[in-house]
């Protein structure tokens, strides 16, 4: 805030003007008027941070840890981001005292709404997340530009240029006309508080879903019906919908062939035997609820059920956001609804949505139902009747008893359907085989493959070569590779000397290289088993396993982006904090790293160079079209968010892709940047959305994406993806070679080391493997004459 005498509307110092009191905050507190007050002999302490007078050296009263030794060093600190934020931190403590713990920038917490702020349009999930608000920054602008623009009104002022949807001063009538043309400002134009107060979690809590009287449910012996979709299935689709409706099945079908539009006819027909129940379409990405509803209902559109013959609706759930039918105000009025795996658990818990509802269950990518992953749990808890803590990683269960709960009750089975491209997968035949029925026997299903309709089939499965692109590295890229590997031997060492070692003995860091990406996952799952935080709160553990994670993160971005991008990264590992923290490591071959690093600014990346090299091997200028945008697509796909934006930056700048006119995006998954990872941010869901907008639209080609874009979104059809590393899992190098069905397409893995292409055959004979034991296990199936 402006300090008494200083004016909010203009610094006469200055001959600057203010537009909002946080303006004027800002420029009071900036270099330029610090150093005007300077130069004129005005420049004073305050109270509570002291003044700039007295004797030197001194410990600055804010930051007593660091210590002053001149007016000029004392300035510096004092316009230093730490000093503020420690500054302004006790300033609220202060006001806190005065004022009590419950206030908030308007009104006392106690008298505020704690289901949804009107103001800014928000709702809650709890009131804890409600105090958070009004006490934040957010919160306070909104109602301080309020504050302001009413104050203007007031003086007979009539073009502030204010939005009072969004509660924001522009600095002019235009910027204002282009603000409320923006998405963001329609999109929360849309919000009415009716709208708001449905979408209240506090609001949801009071209306739990009511207990209906179904009719009894129809799920197995259904006969085929016609015109359950809009669009008509191919043979093979046909095959597999019959066999879903006959029992429970995993339906086993690789990517691109048309599995979404399979379940759409499951769905239907079930909709139609059972108007009153509810489908749940289960997907493991937030992403790809939009996705999947959005093929609901283009597909559904022309479906109408129920006694009333209404079309069919359709909610979206991930987290807070949702999408609701029109009419619709509440989820149990809707007949599918296609939800992420930990909303449906939470809804079941909270009675939002009721298991005695459903007649359908889908899993999307059912193949991750293993272990004590969301999927699995919700299997063993509301199928089988099991208790939440009893779920173990063991066998799956046998065909279930009807009778699961300890009081003897009959328990609701809905009809399942799991959707997979790669069921399981390992070394021998037999295993790959004990792995399938596992996953079978915790979701109570069959495998149902395709076996009738081959030739439609073969027509249709995709034929993607797959091929080992060498790069090596530059000799630059080795020498700080090889300076981060020494580094992280001794995190490792010191990692286990206080750790048990037994839990990390599969690791040997003397043999540790960071270009290996499962001893990675190794050292995280030895970390997360033996790491207590009660025991080792004050051990500092924690810390050292995220800046081990962070060195693998650093050699990746080495191997991907080159040096360059790799000394922004290491340099961030490099703190005082951790060096006081962690005394014994050796921080001089992190700054050696960072040298040799900076050594090269001339020469293109060599994993970069590659990359460049194949996406210039397809045949742009032949797919051109009149309008200037390309028919071919290729995907480069990383393994880290921060591989992904140095890779983007790089493919942009690029003169042979420029010269193309060929322009790059990236897609990335969620997650938020940190002081110690500031370049780390993730993308919103509505950012990916538009971006994967901007694709299908043409507007990009080249599209650099993590995992989030493996399994199930909907990109077009690649020439060329490109891995920059050897996938790690079967059913990771399923997915990605499904990214590339364009006619003729190519799945290119980059290997830095020549051994490293014995990955890719390891990963293709367990493929061929898989292939075995389905027909295997189908063939016994027919035999039983479960279809």
């Amino acid at each position: 805030m402006a300090e008494a005498g200083e004016s909010t509307t203009e610094c006469k110092l200055c001959s600057t003007t203010f537009n909002h009191r946080d303006q004027a905050t800002a420029h009071y507190k900036g270099k330029q008027h610090q150093k005007r007050l300077k130069a004129n002999g005005l420049l004073t302490g305050s109270p509570t941070s002291g003044s700039l007078s007295g004797s030197y050296p001194r410990q600055c009263p804010v930051c007593p840890e660091v210590e002053l030794t001149s007016v000029y060093m004392e300035e510096s600190h004092r316009s230093g981001t730490k000093h503020k934020k420690r500054e302004e931190k006790g300033k609220e403590k202060e006001k806190e005292k005065v004022d009590g713990p419950e206030s908030s920038s308007d009104s006392n917490i106690g008298d505020v709404n704690l289901d949804y702020c009107e103001i800014c349009r928000r709702a809650f999930n709890h009131v804890d997340s409600a105090k958070s608000h009004y006490k934040g920054t957010e919160h306070r602008k909104k109602v301080d530009a309020l504050r302001y623009y009413k104050e203007k009104k007031d003086a007979g002022e009539s073009d502030v240029p204010f939005c009072d949807v969004c509660l924001k001063l522009c600095n002019t009538m235009e910027q204002l006309e282009l603000h409320k043309g923006s998405p963001a400002h329609r999109a929360l134009a849309e919000m009415t508080i009716d709208r708001l107060i449905a979408q209240s979690p506090a609001k949801r809590l009071m209306e739990k879903a009511p207990k209906k009287d179904h009719p009894p449910l129809v799920t197995k012996g259904l006969t085929p019906k016609d015109r359950l979709a809009r669009r008509n299935p191919r043979s093979y689709q046909n095959e597999l919908y019959k066999k879903a409706i006959a029992t429970n099945v995993v339906i086993f079908l690789p990517t691109g062939m048309g599995k979404t539009l399979t379940s759409t006819l499951v769905v239907s027909h079930m909709l139609r035997e059972n108007p009153t129940r509810q489908v749940i379409f289960i997907v493991d990405r937030k992403l790809l609820v939009f996705q999947q509803g959005a093929a609901f209902k283009d597909d559904l559109c022309e479906v109408k059920i129920g006694s009333d013959n209404h079309q069919v609706r359709v909610a979206l759930v991930c987290g807070d956001r949702r999408r609701l039918a029109t009419g619709c105000h509440h989820l149990h009025q809707h007949d599918i609804i296609v939800i992420t795996a930990g909303s449906y658990q939470n809804l079941l818990k909270t009675g939002e949505l009721r298991w005695d509802d459903v007649s359908l269950l889908v899993f999307d990518e059912a193949h991750h139902c293993v272990k004590r992953h969301p999927y699995r749990m919700i299997m063993r808890v509301h199928y089988w009747g099991e208790s939440d803590g009893d779920v173990k990683d063991g066998e799956g269960s046998e065909e279930g008893s009807e009778e699961g709960s300890e009081e003897g009750k009959i328990l609701h089975k809905p009809k399942i359907l799991g959707l997979t491209a790669s069921p399981a997968g390992d070394v021998t035949v037999k295993k790959t085989e004990e792995k399938v029925n596992r996953l079978l026997g915790d979701m109570d299903c069959k495998l149902a493959k395709v076996t009738e309709s081959m030739s439609e089939y073969e027509r249709y499965r995709p034929k993607t070569t797959i091929r080992c692109a060498y790069a090596p590295m530059s000799a630059i890229e080795e020498k700080v590779l090889d300076l981060l590997n020494q580094h992280v031997r001794h995190c490792v060492k010191l990692l286990q000397t206080r750790l048990d070692v037994s839990h990390l003995a599969e690791v040997d860091p003397d043999e540790l290289a960071l270009d290996d990406e499962t001893v990675e996952k190794k050292l995280t799952d030895a970390f997360n088993i033996c790491f207590d935080e009660k025991t080792h709160s004050r051990s500092n553990l924690k810390e050292l396993m995220d800046h081990i994670t962070d060195l693998f993160t650093a050699a990746g971005v080495v191997n991907a982006s080159g040096v360059l991008e790799a000394k922004e990264e290491i340099q961030e590992l490099i703190t005082p904090e951790k060096r006081k923290t962690f005394p014994t490591l050796p921080w001089g071959l992190l700054d050696d790293a960072v040298d040799a690093a900076g050594t090269d600014k001339e020469s293109m990346p060599s994993g970069v160079a590659k990359v460049v090299e194949e996406i210039t091997t397809l045949p742009w200028t032949e797919s051109k079209k009149d309008d200037g945008t390309y028919k071919l697509y290729a995907m480069i796909l990383v393994t880290k968010r921060e591989i992904a934006i140095g890779l983007e930056k790089y493919l942009n700048i690029h003169p042979r892709l420029t010269s193309l006119g060929l322009k790059t995006i990236r897609v990335t998954g969620h997650g938020k940047s940190t002081a110690a990872k500031p370049r780390a941010k993730g993308m919103t869901t509505r950012q990916q959305e538009e971006a994967m907008k901007a694709v299908r639209e043409g507007k990009f080609n080249i599209i650099v994406a993590t995992n989030v874009a493996e399994e199930g979104v909907d990109l077009p059809e690649c020439k060329l993806v490109i891995q920059t590393s050897i996938p790690r899992t079967l059913t990771s190098l399923v997915q990605v070679r499904g990214r590339a069905r364009a006619a003729g397409g190519q799945l290119v893995a980059i290997c830095r080391d020549p051994d490293q292409a014995g990955g890719i055959h390891r990963l293709l004979e367990q493929e061929k493997n898989m292939e075995v034991a389905t027909t295997n296990i189908v063939a016994r199936q027919e035999r039983n004459k479960k279809f």
